[in-house]
């Protein structure tokens, strides 16, 4: 008797089989996230569910959904498809899928920008630098092609030595993180006698819908769209320009690039930027770039701010990538921060919250991808072990109550939502806890200058801001700590008396020193690299 065709046909079926249970998990998952007539919480539900039966995939089971959709579907349809698992945060693994898709698209310079910023608001988006720089630097490309700027480049010794220009992507409020940074910054300058004007060159125009699903853009203040803004803070007035990414951009971009040429500034100081507009200036001036968190910027300006150093591969990939002209600065001190505080809080009452609870905050406005599930299952081992705890989520909510469902966060779990003013919301708790993430560092700072003790991981914004007095090594040490503040109250009371002198050291002398050492290195580096080029 001969089985081997026996055999090869039962192998063949159980193959076929397994592709079916692969390709109905694709076909859920788009007809689930185009059908309209679904809900929001309910679409929400049902991916929780098809990122359980992922997760249970094998790695072979993996790839053939990647491949399938590469495959069978166009680049544009491609994205679509890979947006919807991006947006639900399905795997990793779909966030490189998409880049690649990206990149082998030929968007126009405005579309590439928003697209770059549905990229750039994913935490793992880091993990995945090359690709992230490539496309950046496509949309680079396209708006050098669109805008046709020639100036020659100036030298720094024929530039103006007291002027410096800073473009950021948004100026919102002040307790929009980045805005208080810039603020910051456009303050020290002004102490330093510089005279300091600011571009606000938001990605705020619209995308089709078929392009990405559920698209995301960077807000700005509707009032400054035509008009000049004069931003009082302390006891300076700041100038600065809104410039929307709408049908008249390009004038009013090559009006600005004509205006940084002409004004002639030492440098520019990019904060954060994600349009790529901002990137042309390095072709006749020096480009100072700093992301505002702990990796490396996203930018083809030659000087790229560090505040810190990621995992050693990280950091090797970094200099591999780098472009031969581009250097990194490291700053080694932390960066003082003058941010509100207040004698005027809210009351548990006020707030609704417990009176007889030690209130741990959670703060931040991408909940969704930072309460992730060995987060949850801290917060889990917390409950569990300490009665005494409830914990305040702070910031956009959206679909974090769908994460968090066991028993145990019944009534333990108090949502805030998003708090304008924070500082009025941080006396009536008790401790803020920092998930694995970049991001969170002012929020963070502003928890200790009301007297809120942090606890966060290293290597991050938030540890970066706050220092190793609020350090936890890992997750296992971070649930020890919090427990100890719980039941030690001289532990407690030493940390708070840290918190104070971190609200002694963010001073306005302190702050206008850190800038002053930041300028003395730029300055140094543009001088040892035109002496390199035997300027």
């Amino acid at each position: 008797m001969h089985f081997r065709p026996y055999n090869q046909t039962y192998s063949a079926l159980i193959r076929e089989v397994r592709l079916m249970k692969e390709i109905n998990w694709l076909k859920k998952a788009v007809t689930i996230g185009i059908d309209n007539n679904l809900a929001d919480d309910i679409k929400k539900t049902k991916f929780v569910q098809l990122k359980n039966e992922f997760d249970l995939f094998t790695s072979e089971e993996k790839y053939f959904i990647t491949k399938t959709i590469q495959e069978q579907f166009d680049t544009s349809d491609q994205i679509y498809i890979l947006s919807i698992l991006f947006f639900y945060n399905i795997s990793e693994s779909f966030t490189d899928s998409i880049l690649s898709a990206l990149l082998k698209n030929e968007f126009d310079a405005y579309t590439g920008s928003v697209m770059e910023v549905q990229i750039r608001n994913c935490n793992e988006y880091r993990q995945f630098y090359q690709k992230v720089r490539t496309f950046h630097k496509k949309n680079v490309l396209c708006f050098e092609e669109i805008l046709n700027i020639s100036f020659s480049y100036i030298y720094q010794k024929d530039r103006n030595q007291k002027r410096i220009i800073i473009v950021t992507e948004q100026l919102l409020h002040m307790n929009h993180a980045p805005t208080i940074i810039v603020l910051n910054f456009a303050y020290a300058l002004k102490n330093l006698g510089y005279e300091v004007l600011i571009f606000s060159c938001p990605c705020n125009r619209g995308i089709a819908d078929n392009l990405w699903y559920h698209p995301m853009y960077m807000r700005s203040l509707e009032q400054f769209t035509h008009f000049p803004m004069k931003i009082r803070f302390q006891d300076e007035t700041i100038d600065a320009y809104q410039i929307d990414m709408n049908n008249n951009c390009v004038k009013e971009y090559h009006m600005m690039l004509t205006m940084i040429y002409a004004w002639n500034p030492i440098f520019v100081l990019d904060l954060g930027t994600i349009n790529p507009v901002v990137d042309l200036t390095r072709n006749f001036t020096t480009l100072v770039s700093w992301n505002m968190d702990i990796a490396c910027p996203i930018s083809e300006g030659s000087i790229l701010i560090r505040t810190g150093k990621l995992e050693d591969d990280l950091e090797e990939k970094y200099k591999q990538i780098l472009g031969t002209k581009q250097r990194q600065c490291f700053m080694e001190d932390k960066f003082p921060i003058l941010a509100e505080n207040t004698k005027d809080a809210f009351s548990r009452t006020e707030l609704e919250l417990p009176e007889d609870k030690f209130l741990i905050a959670i703060v931040g406005n991408r909940l969704n991808e930072d309460l992730n599930i060995r987060f949850i299952a801290l917060m889990e081992t917390l409950l569990s072990e300490a009665p005494q705890i409830d914990f305040v989520v702070i910031g956009n909510i959206s679909s974090v109550k769908e994460k968090l469902t066991e028993t145990i966060f019944t009534d333990r779990v108090h949502y805030l939502g998003y708090q304008e003013q924070l500082v009025k919301v941080y006396p009536a708790l008790d401790l803020y806890l920092n998930p694995e993430r970049t991001g969170g560092g002012l929020s963070a700072v502003m928890a200790l200058i009301t007297g809120i003790p942090v606890v966060t991981l290293p290597n991050c914004d938030v540890a970066g801001n706050v220092g190793e007095e609020f350090v936890a090594a890992d997750y296992d040490k971070m649930i020890e700590t919090v427990i100890r503040y719980t039941s030690d109250q001289d532990f407690y009371n030493q940390k708070v008396a840290q918190a104070q002198l971190f609200k002694e050291s963010n001073t306005n002398d302190n702050l206008v020193k850190y800038i002053q050492k930041l300028i003395d290195r730029v300055l140094a580096l543009i001088a040892e690299e035109e002496k390199n080029a035997g300027i």
